[in-house]
């Protein structure tokens, strides 16, 4: 059994210590993950940290990324709470101190559960932000690269020695302007930000950035891509890639349908129409978004 429980970059392999010292290792583990400057390594390269950070309700960790190994980057430094961030930091610190060096700050898009420790990560590593250039431009972040479709942004040596390694950069707007996804060939990884996510459908609204046609093309675009593993910003990583996208477009015809059917019966208002297509909701925080997205759906059969 292979499970990380250490502060230091070499996982290890309970099944080749004596009990005593397995047990001995288990303990040192820190009680509460918050703080801890731990980590969650899926594959080579890429260090998962799901913090609590600021979204729309209902409330979900955002995943913060470490990508890279001897050199790295943070992708998406999404906590705005002390304790979150602190975390964060010290997860950079570890990895600092293990002597790898940290290059950048990466942005997938701009929405506030992705940058709330932008500005504390940057001054505090002094680190140039890179990110597309809509996602800087109408939100006024600083941008040090404009990261463009098919940009390859080099990492250096892979853990295994391979060389050239990097990520290239996926232009997938939709859920937001200038958002970005980001693919590793040599492992089949890709990081996918809120393009997609394991635990719950995205939101793509009006107004608010969203284009529900330019997402649904999006989506559509990530089927060509042959990822083994993928990385959300929501929920754990899959190994079942092609279907996650699949049942994404499935699940926004599913709805679309919906509001379609909705015009049918009534098209007194947006209010309306809104009742009848989320019935199924019944959390109240969400009838801001659900209005939006039903917005979204009726701007989309409207260019039809």
């Amino acid at each position: 059994i292979c499970v990380n429980i250490t502060n230091d970059t070499k996982p290890a392999l309970l099944a080749e210590h004596p009990l005593e010292e397995a047990i001995s290792k288990l303990s040192d583990i820190p009680a509460h993950y918050e703080g801890s400057g731990l980590a969650i390594r899926w594959t080579p390269g890429v260090e998962m940290l799901p913090v609590h950070s600021p979204p729309l309700p209902p409330s979900v960790p955002t995943n913060v990324f470490l990508i890279g190994h001897e050199r790295f980057l943070v992708v998406d430094p999404a906590p705005s709470g002390s304790d979150e961030q602190a975390h964060l930091f010290a997860a950079i610190d570890r990895r600092i101190d293990s002597g790898h060096q940290l290059e950048a700050v990466l942005l997938t898009h701009h929405h506030l559960d992705h940058i709330g420790a932008l500005d504390a990560v940057r001054k505090r590593y002094s680190l140039p932000v890179w990110s597309h250039v809509l996602t800087a431009k109408d939100y006024n972040l600083p941008l040090d690269r404009a990261l463009e479709d098919g940009d390859w942004i080099d990492l250096g040596t892979a853990p295994d020695g391979h060389t050239p390694w990097g990520l290239r950069a996926i232009f997938t707007p939709g859920h937001a302007i200038g958002h970005l996804a980001l693919e590793d060939p040599h492992y089949g990884v890709l990081i996918a930000g809120d393009l997609v996510s394991t635990i719950m459908s995205i939101f793509v609204g009006t107004p608010g950035g969203g284009h529900l046609r330019t997402y649904i093309d999006s989506v559509r675009k990530m089927l060509k891509v042959s990822a083994k593993i993928l990385f959300p910003s929501h929920g754990p990583p899959t190994f079942d890639v092609h279907n996650l996208f699949e049942h994404t477009l499935e699940h926004r015809d599913w709805r679309i349908e919906k509001v379609r059917g909705a015009l049918d019966d009534t098209f007194e208002s947006l209010e309306k129409i809104t009742d009848l297509v989320y019935r199924d909701v019944v959390d109240r925080r969400l009838r801001d978004l659900c209005l939006r997205t039903t917005r979204a759906a009726l701007e989309y059969l409207e260019e039809d």
